[in-house]
């Protein structure tokens, strides 16, 4: 538990030892961004990943890799998703415009001057509400138009394209399914870092 900024890890642990990683949540923001990039090769993905948050170890054990995920996730499980596609609602390089405005709008907060550690910027940026731009268009990304009238069906898929994240450089896969495929990467020795 956290309840002082002292109480935020500043270190992973794993094969014995403590990390040491840079945990100003602009770094985690491109840690996600390099994730789930289609436009970056899953060879060189846990490369840039890895050397983005942390000074590059001699070895790289599967145990630093799901130490860096769980740190990513703030040490919570992975997130089950329905059986469907996952559909994603924002993207940190793309939509840093409204983000900057939904902080500055709901708390006062400049993230362009802002000292954060990645977990109190996760957690607030989780607590976002619909009063801000930023998760309106997440929701028109995200909406599932198939139970709407045949208006609010039109309106809703106009909305969609027009806040359209790019497709050539988005991944639309559970995070689940994005750990395992790098992971699977460091397991098949294609990760010589």
């Amino acid at each position: 538990m956290w309840l002082t900024r002292d109480d935020l890890p500043r270190t992973v642990r794993a094969d014995n030892r403590d990390y040491t990683i840079d945990t100003d949540f602009r770094t985690w923001m491109k840690f996600e961004n390099i994730m789930v990039d289609a436009g970056i090769e899953m060879d060189y993905k846990l490369y840039f990943m890895i050397r983005g948050v942390m000074n590059m170890p001699d070895d790289i054990s599967e145990e630093l890799i799901q130490a860096l995920f769980s740190f990513y996730r703030l040490d919570k499980p992975i997130r089950k998703t329905s059986g469907k596609q996952c559909e994603i609602g924002y993207r940190f390089d793309y939509d840093m415009d409204l983000i900057v405005a939904a902080f500055r709008q709901q708390y006062g907060i400049d993230l362009l001057a802002a000292e954060l550690h990645w977990w109190e910027f996760k957690s607030l940026f989780e607590g976002l509400t619909d009063q801000t731009k930023f998760i309106q268009v997440v929701g028109y990304r995200t909406a599932d138009i198939s139970k709407l009238d045949k208006e609010q069906k039109q309106r809703y898929t106009e909305l969609k394209k027009f806040y359209a994240l790019p497709v050539e450089k988005t991944q639309e896969r559970s995070q689940e399914e994005l750990e395992a495929e790098i992971l699977s990467g460091l397991k098949g020795g294609d990760a010589d870092c």
